[in-house]
């Protein structure tokens, strides 16, 4: 593959390749290796304050480690209870009802996400002695 042909016209006149955002250029000279330059250049792509993606992106990563953290509670909430059923079934739906800050889905099938992205949760886990108290409150109020 001629490395030439990815690099337009233009471009090759320069001497340089440029970032489309912000102009940042990685200038070579006779004999340098074009290949290297791109790859700079696409590292530099993916930081660019300028470009409009990176922005994007980090939101995303931000979502994806809220959710993340969601379902590692969910995860502790297991090792908490142990066999309690009751008590892992309120951390877990307590955790569960958090997702909403992040995304919604009103008909079940469509996710819509929460904008701007909310501050992460905070890493406090209800203690699972009140939690199954509250719980068998709530039993014995629906026997009577």
């Amino acid at each position: 593959m001629n490395i030439w042909k990815l690099i337009p016209r233009m471009l090759r006149k320069r001497r340089a390749l440029i970032c489309l955002y912000c102009g940042h250029a990685e200038y070579y000279r006779k004999g340098d290796d074009v290949r290297e330059l791109r790859e700079a250049l696409l590292a530099h792509d993916q930081e660019c304050t300028k470009n409009p993606l990176v922005a994007e992106i980090g939101e995303w990563k931000e979502r994806a480690e809220q959710l993340w953290q969601l379902l590692d509670d969910v995860d502790t909430a297991d090792d908490i209870a142990k066999s309690r059923d009751n008590v892992f079934r309120g951390i877990a739906m307590n955790r569960a009802r958090k997702r909403t800050r992040l995304a919604q889905s009103p008909d079940g099938y469509v996710l819509e996400w929460v904008t701007p992205v909310p501050d992460p949760l905070p890493d406090i886990l209800p203690d699972p002695q009140e939690l199954e108290a509250e719980l068998e409150t709530q039993t014995e109020g629906d026997d009577g």
